[in-house]
């Protein structure tokens, strides 16, 4: 079985793998010996994760990075992110510190912060041979999210925050996530039966 989330936020992809947080401990990398790295402080009134990611993609460009985030107003609750970065302005929550679950509801709540301290850092690794794996379920995403907006919108379910995708011997389930409390529909689009449910059901635990 194959399964991957797949969020479009603030002009980049994220996906998120739950089988990859199982084989990478965060802790694990920060051990490794890292290059590249920086120091950097954004002196900003307002600093949104999609800021944060264009300067992660700014220096650091591709690969396997480290960083830590200090928000002004979370200056004792640093958020540690392992990505890999893809050159279509794609990015890979490996894992993360608070987990990734946590992550990914705060980036759909948008928080609005202030001045940011960030630590990036390249980490050498082959998890790219992981990744290959799912090019295929990643491109369906992207084409899905795009074609299936307008079902969401038309049904008044609220913002349209992910798709999952679960491929198991050969049958491709597909679940739209959307914001609002308590959602349960099964509907089809074309001749792809699918499902829209509350963002919770989506989430890993």
């Amino acid at each position: 079985m194959r399964e991957l989330i797949y969020v479009n936020y603030g002009g980049f992809n994220i996906v998120y793998i739950d089988e990859l947080r199982k084989k990478c401990n965060i802790n694990d990398y920060k051990s490794l010996s890292v290059v590249n790295w920086k120091y950097l402080l954004l002196l900003k009134k307002i600093v949104t994760f999609p800021i944060v990611f264009k300067y992660i993609f700014d220096k650091q460009g591709k690969g396997l990075q480290y960083a830590r985030i200090r928000f002004r107003e979370q200056i004792d609750k640093p958020v540690e992110l392992l990505l890999h970065l893809m050159p279509t302005r794609t990015i890979f929550l490996i894992n993360s510190n608070p987990s990734p679950s946590r992550i990914l509801r705060r980036i759909f709540a948008n928080p609005r912060y202030s001045e940011t301290l960030l630590f990036l850092a390249e980490v050498h690794d082959d998890i790219e041979k992981e990744l290959v794996q799912y090019n295929d379920l990643l491109k369906l995403s992207k084409k899905l999210f795009m074609e299936l907006s307008n079902l969401v919108y038309k049904r008044g379910v609220g913002r349209f925050n992910a798709l999952k995708i679960r491929e198991r011997e050969g049958v491709v389930d597909i679940t739209i996530c959307v914001s609002k409390k308590g959602v349960s529909l099964e509907t089809s689009y074309g001749d792809i039966k699918v499902s829209i449910k509350d963002i919770e059901f989506c989430l890993p635990k």
